[in-house]
């Protein structure tokens, strides 16, 4: 009886310590994930001043994701209509030009650009302009 009872919570203990390495694996490829996409959008809206947009330059070979996901409801897109006034707001707040070559000085204050966010090869990057 003593040894069935070892053996059953030697398997319990078993399978709930591969279930906790699945759960932090999750997390770690999900902070991955954010990191990659979507930290480079929340750093370019905090650096943001009132008044200014994003200009958001995509090489011609990539496409940007849904700027609508950047609020965290990703997962739920399905279930959040598309055109809701937060959305709307994140989307008024992006320039977004498909090209390798920076807005000429003409747009960017036409559209009052404070920050450009490029997506890249190696990766995206921020950088705020300098105040006119």
């Amino acid at each position: 009886m003593r040894r069935q009872f070892r053996w059953a919570v030697l398997s319990v203990l078993l399978i709930h310590a591969i279930a906790m390495v699945f759960y932090i694996n999750t997390r770690y490829n999900d902070a991955m994930i954010y990191r990659e996409t979507w930290l480079p959008y929340h750093e370019a809206l905090d650096q943001l001043k009132y008044g200014e947009r994003i200009a958001l330059l995509v090489p011609n070979h990539k496409v940007p994701p849904p700027l609508w996901h950047i609020h965290g409801m990703y997962p739920y897109s399905d279930y959040v209509p598309a055109d809701t006034p937060l959305q709307r707001t994140l989307n008024d707040l992006f320039f977004v030009q498909v090209s390798d070559r920076l807005p000429d000085e003409r747009a960017m204050l036409a559209h009052r650009i404070g920050v450009i966010l490029t997506l890249g090869p190696s990766g995206a990057s921020v950088q705020r302009l300098v105040t006119r």
